[in-house]
């Protein structure tokens, strides 16, 4: 064979074709049946496929050996490689795909490599080499399925832990007075986030004229009317939402539109 007939590694080409293609698939999110063809290959066959070709090259085991090593690997990326990226960064289906493709590419350009310059003992291998005939091999490949199991319970409780974290939350003010002309405001806050703790501020004339905290559960709504003692000199009053000591939310109303 020449070096340009070795240099054709058409198994790697479609293996590389596949992983770009489902990360592409994953950034257009069409939600459909076909997103989940297109990304199963990437989360279970191809990256760990590329790994068994860099590790073992043409011949060197049996077709069905390779299989099940392509179907380990790729579970070992894919969680192994999920975890890891939830414990450096906020874990991201795009970046964790990307990371499955760069595997794949990686390992593909390893084993195109070892390929185009075979080695001695690759070419005195009579024949195919097989798995070990003994329970270790079972034992393996539960260990692989464990390990993946628990890779995604971590990085499934990372994503329910950073969306509980997240805060977002609506302020809303409306004046009004009371029959005998004493000026309230009806006030509320809409929390979208996780559970959050915020206070709730008013303040006219360069002074806090009330405070009060409140706390809410996700998709929780509070709401009161209030008839804050409004400073005779105060042009506008300032409703203010902080989380922690930061102001969060804030709006103004005109003295004149409450009282």
């Amino acid at each position: 064979m020449s070096p340009r007939g070795r240099m054709r590694s058409p198994d790697l080409v479609i293996a590389c074709g596949l992983a770009v293609a489902g990360l592409l698939v994953s950034i257009a999110d069409p939600g459909s049946w076909l997103q989940g063809a297109v990304l199963a290959p990437l989360v279970l066959v191809v990256p760990g496929y590329a790994i068994a070709a860099a590790l073992f090259p043409p011949a060197s085991i049996r077709s069905l050996d390779r299989v099940v090593y392509s179907f380990v690997f790729s579970l070992s990326a894919a969680s192994l490689g999920g975890l890891g990226l939830q414990l450096a960064l906020d874990l991201d289906r795009v970046i964790w795909l990307a990371l499955l493709v760069s595997i794949t590419v990686a390992a593909s350009a390893v084993a195109q490599s070892r390929r185009a310059t075979p080695s001695i003992q690759q070419i005195g291998i009579p024949r195919a080499r097989r798995l070990p005939r003994s329970p270790l091999w079972a034992i393996a490949f539960l260990a692989a399925l464990t390990i993946t199991a628990g890779a995604i319970a971590v990085a499934t409780g990372g994503v329910h832990e950073q969306q509980g974290r997240q805060r977002f939350a609506s302020l809303w003010a409306l004046p009004g007075e009371t029959e005998t002309g004493a000026a309230w405001i009806k006030t509320g806050v809409w929390n979208h986030g996780g559970p959050a703790r915020f206070k709730l501020e008013i303040s006219g004339g360069g002074e806090a004229i009330f405070s009060r905290r409140i706390r809410l559960g996700p998709n929780e709504r509070w709401s009161a009317k209030l008839r804050p003692a409004v400073p005779p000199d105060a042009e506008v009053l300032t409703v203010t939402l902080k989380h922690g000591s930061r102001s969060y939310r804030s709006l103004e109303l005109s003295v004149g539109e409450a009282e």
